[in-house]
Parts: structure tokens; sequence; C-alpha cells
């Protein structure tokens, strides 16, 4: 369980996710540093979570510009772990005014300065809420650009202002079908997570998502548990996530690896990771027995299987 989430595990199925066209949605994007390792990953742009952070501060970011994390720190992805497209689309969706202007600012400026040849890039900043249902959810409209930990809530108080709310289905069955296969989906809505799936129920079912990353808090909409027993019988594995400290070591949630103490995440949030590709998932169980074999006292804590 992680509170700040390695990238490690990106790094190890990247040449298994490319293809010639991708599509990357991120679900509260907030500053975009997902959008910025994904670039890196699947494109030859040369973007950097530096010059990201440099943008951000053009374009006036106001608070937590380096992220919580600290990714603007990060040092630029080594060229042996990219697997370039030849296409790739990116979909932001923000639900905080200002921080989607900003990062829309953003975007224009990385893409007009890697305009040259080489992975044809489209972004998109929806600057909409993401639920399990469209309508509408309500936010203050006072949220500096740039901070993180403000969501939607379901209720209007007196100075809060209404926002429209889609599911992902219902935006999905707006796109082509080329755009409805979606390569990665990532997810951090300060606790609506879960019901961000529930509203992309018919392409989880119809595998259509390769690969799902979403946060897990306390605050919580929703049960970790039936979400997980969801998933899985969908198709989808989830692992948690390690962190840096440990080197980014996933450890099985779903399934029969499942225990009640993950309810009580260890720091303020933990991520995971999901999939239905059985090749992604090789690569997700071998890191986990290789991490057992290394040290065997993490089988107290890891939940080795001997087959996906």
């Amino acid at each position: 369980m992680s509170t700040c989430p390695s990238s490690r595990w990106q790094d190890d199925i990247a040449s298994l996710l490319t293809a010639s066209r991708m599509t990357h949605l991120s679900v509260g994007a907030n500053k975009g540093y997902g959008l910025s390792e994904f670039v890196q990953r699947f494109t030859t742009a040369k973007v950097d979570n530096q010059a990201w952070h440099a943008l951000l501060q053009k374009h006036e970011c106001a608070a937590e510009c380096c992220g919580i994390c600290k990714p603007c720190r990060a040092r630029p992805l080594p060229f042996s772990t990219r697997a370039p497209a030849d296409a790739v689309d990116l979909h932001a969706f923000e639900v905080q005014p200002a921080t989607a202007a900003m990062l829309r600012k953003v975007l224009a400026d990385a893409l007009l300065a890697n305009a040259s040849g080489g992975t044809a890039i489209n972004a998109s900043v929806h600057e909409v809420a993401v639920s399990n249902a469209s309508g509408v959810l309500w936010t203050s409209p006072n949220v500096r650009s740039g901070k993180e930990n403000f969501g939607a809530s379901f209720a209007p108080s007196r100075r809060s202002i209404p926002r429209r709310a889609i599911a992902l289905d219902d935006w999905l069955d707006a796109q082509t079908a080329e755009a409805r296969r979606v390569q990665l989906l990532t997810i951090d809505t300060e606790g609506f997570d879960g019901l961000v799936l529930r509203g992309a129920a018919r392409a989880i079912s119809a595998k259509r998502i390769d690969v799902i990353e979403f946060e897990y808090i306390r605050a919580w909409h929703g049960s970790l548990r039936d979400t997980l027993r969801w998933l899985d019988g969908r198709g989808y594995t989830c692992y948690w996530v390690g962190n840096h400290g440990n080197g980014g070591v996933l450890a099985q949630a779903s399934g029969r690896c499942w225990r009640d103490c993950f309810v009580e995440p260890r720091g303020r949030w933990s991520n995971l990771v999901c999939s239905h590709r059985a090749d992604i998932l090789a690569v997700f169980q071998r890191d986990v027995r290789r991490e057992v074999r290394r040290n065997p006292g993490a089988r107290q804590r890891v939940c080795a299987v001997t087959k996906v």
C-alpha cells in the first residue's frame, strides 16, 4: 500500500501496452503530471516533468505546483523504457475551472514545442465532473489552480457552483470506434473513484480498457471490497502499487488475496492498478513472485499466487 505510488509498473508493461494508436483517459487530471509521463513513455515528444513544471509556473499555477508527491523532481524517463506509438489521444477530465484552464494552456504549449514529426499527439481538456451517471455535481468556485484534494459533491452548498457530470460510458459512446479502445484509464477523484468505475461499466465489461489505475482513500464513496469483487467478476485483477521507498513492489489485492485490513490504508491514500490482459497480469505476478524470492519475509504481506 502506498502514499506516493511508484510508476515502475508502467515501465514494466510499456512494450506490451503500446499500440499504433493509443488513448489515455486521465480523470481528475489536476496538474497533468500523469499526462506528462504517458507522453514520455509512448511518444517521441521531448517532454519531462521538470519542463512540465516550468509550463505550470508560466501559466500561473497557484498551489502545490510540484505536486504533493513531488513528481516535478522526477528524472526524465530513460529511452530504454519508451515504446512510442504512431498517434496518441490524451483526454484530461478536470472539474475545477482554474485548474482546467491552466492545464489546457500547458498542453497547448507542450504540444506546440513538439509539433514537428514523430508521434501525432491530440490532447483535450474536458471541464466536467466524472461519476457513475451523467447529470450535475457541485464544487467550490474558489479552488486555486493546481490545488489538490478538492473534488465534487452531490449536494450544493451556499457558495458552490454546478458542474456538468458525465459517466465515462456515455462519453465513450459518443466517440469513434477506434477511440473507444482505451489503453490506460487513470482515476484520482478524491473518493469518487469507485463511482467513476461504475460509470464505465459497459467499457469494463467489454474489456475495452486495458489497464486501470485508481486511488483509494478512507473517505471513499462505496466499498473497496465490493468494487474489487465487481472488477474481478469482469475479468480484472487488481494490485496495490508500492511506493518509491519499496521499489514500487506490487501486491495482489483482489480475488483470494483480499484482506479485510485493506479498507484502512496505512497512509493517507493508496493506489491500485488493474488489468484483464493475461500478458500484463503475468508481468505483475512475476513482480510479486520476485519480491517473495528476494525477501522471504514479504510472504507475510504479499499474496503470491503460482498462476495468473
